[in-house]
């Protein structure tokens, strides 16, 4: 899509000066000859400044989405992938994190963003769910496409670290452009919603586990995750062997 349209914003005189045919138009010595060529001039203007002013909506570009599970033994949750505006926010670290993203984060269940989405929320443009999980050394793959008008086009994902009491990853208002493929390394982040008590109790993916809401509050915004410490290994709790380091996934995303 067209990003610089400063010819647009220029006045027509400056058009019509910075024009090749300039010199004929402006020493004719036929005025017949002129006119006809000031109007073709002007038409074919007018058409140049109609597709620089047009607005490109992309529907029905499709995107393929790659992430790789870089950990050890984390395994990610279905990938939420959702193509919005500039004016929509998935996640953003330093502030807290909605009830939608809350979900993802503590439970793997993207089933919240969904019916957002599905309730009509202005500016998203397209998004996809994925089935399966992602086991470590594994990698998802899958597309997502616009599907409403989109002027400026961003993309989100996120998927739960799944050995975690509330630990995700993903990528957060990352500009689309069909010409370039984005190519990202990125980290585990901490929703802020749930204490790292790492009791299997309060962590669904332990085995037997209730998958109960911890007793204590969580940090109230999302940031930087600190990882698994092995602190409620008699429990049972997390091992370190859940643990992980920077990076935690590797995402890719190109237009098809």
């Amino acid at each position: 899509f067209v990003r610089n349209k400063t010819l647009y914003k220029l006045p027509i005189a400056t058009v019509l000066r910075c024009h090749p045919h300039n010199v004929d138009l402006l020493h004719s010595r036929h005025p017949a000859s002129h006119n006809m060529l000031t109007l073709r001039f002007f038409a074919s203007a007018t058409l140049f400044l109609v597709a620089i002013a047009s607005p490109v909506d992309h529907v029905a570009q499709t995107f393929a989405i790659t992430v790789e599970n870089l950990s050890y033994k984390q395994i990610f949750t279905p990938v939420l992938t959702v193509i919005h505006e500039s004016s929509v926010t998935i996640f953003k670290t330093g502030t807290p994190a909605s009830l939608e993203l809350q979900y993802v984060a503590e439970d793997g269940n993207a089933t919240m963003f969904v019916q957002l989405f599905e309730s009509g929320l202005s500016g998203i443009c397209g998004w996809s769910v994925g089935s399966e999980l992602t086991f470590p050394g594994k990698t998802y793959n899958g597309n997502v496409t616009i599907t409403k008008p989109c002027q400026d086009p961003h993309i989100s994902i996120v998927s739960m670290l799944g050995i975690s009491n509330d630990a995700f990853t993903g990528i957060s208002s990352v500009p689309l452009d069909v010409q370039h493929k984005i190519s990202e390394q990125v980290t585990a982040y901490d929703a802020g919603t749930e204490e790292n008590n790492e009791d299997c109790v309060y962590v669904g993916a332990c085995a037997g586990s209730h998958n109960l809401r911890t007793p204590g509050l969580g940090e109230g915004f999302v940031h930087v995750h600190r990882g698994i410490h092995g602190l409620n290994v008699t429990k049972p709790g997390l091992s370190v062997e859940y643990d992980w380091r920077f990076p935690v996934a590797y995402i890719t995303v190109s237009s098809t």
